[in-house]
């Protein structure tokens, strides 16, 4: 009877563990479920859950990826994901506000889709996997192109920009195309680290000497007029610039020699030096 029970508890708790899994699966498969990006501009999203932001901006205008790269089949891809810069004919146009064109010769270019025309969702979380979609691309017979862009965060790349493959589907009369873009900027809220506004120790020293010096020197002569003073006198402090060669001096032989009286130096110096 007593091993009876014990194999009832234990099948029962085996059951609790198993809906705790089942539980903890739910959950993770509706946060990753439950995740977007909400768009920001025509290269930018913000995710549902962190508020950081995915920004391509700093890869508009980047020539590696305006110039084009080769795909496995052979045709060159040409991508900017914020503004219509790419000019490469007329089905591939500033007018036709293209954020990537195929080109599979001179004459055989085609837009895949516009920057305007841009959404984002998200198909992986931790780290992040972005896709941009931009649609409205050249037709293709019944077919529309588009191009569907993974964002991959990759601290480690820049630019790193790979044509996938190429889907056509009836059914949704759609010609896509599949790439791939492993870069820093797929990194939800990466910037670029600032360089130090900071004052260095020399830049500071210019300003003490430029800037400080002559106002002091100013205000003391000014001072030394309204205090009728005359020549040399009107020098701010002029005993005491006048005795810092000296003091300099004296304290410089002060430490060479270790406060040896007989150390050289004459003993005006030594003295003054000593009294401060």
């Amino acid at each position: 009877m007593g091993a009876y029970r014990r194999s009832m508890v234990c099948a029962e708790w085996h059951r609790i563990a198993l809906l705790l899994v089942l539980l903890a699966m739910a959950i993770a498969v509706d946060e990753t479920v439950g995740q977007t990006c909400e768009k920001v501009d025509q290269c930018s999203c913000r995710l549902s859950d962190t508020g950081e932001v995915v920004s391509l901006k700093a890869l508009d205008g980047n020539k590696r990826l305006k110039n084009g790269i080769i795909g496995i089949n052979g045709y060159t891809y040409h991508f900017n994901p914020c503004t219509s810069e790419l000019n490469l004919g007329p089905e591939c146009s500033p007018t036709l506000d293209s954020a990537a064109c195929q080109e599979a010769g001179a004459n055989d270019v085609y837009s895949l889709g516009k920057t305007s025309s841009v959404n984002f969702d998200v198909i992986a979380t931790n780290p992040s996997q972005i896709v941009f979609t931009y649609n409205n691309g050249t037709p293709n017979g019944d077919n529309i192109r588009q191009l569907k862009l993974n964002v991959r965060c990759d601290m480690s790349k820049d630019d790193d920009l790979i044509f996938d493959a190429e889907e056509e589907n009836w059914q949704w009369r759609l010609l896509t195309s599949y790439m791939i873009l492993n870069s820093k900027w797929g990194c939800p809220g990466y910037k670029e680290p600032s360089t130090s506004s900071g004052l260095y120790g020399g830049s500071v020293m210019l300003i003490i000497l430029f800037v400080l010096v002559p106002v002091y020197l100013a205000a003391g002569v000014a001072y030394g007029v309204a205090q009728h003073k005359t020549g040399v006198e009107l020098i701010p402090n002029f005993s005491f610039w006048s005795s810092l060669p000296d003091l300099i001096k004296g304290g410089f032989t002060w430490v060479t020699t270790c406060g040896k009286k007989g150390g050289g130096g004459d003993a005006k110096s030594r003295g003054d030096y000593e009294k401060l």
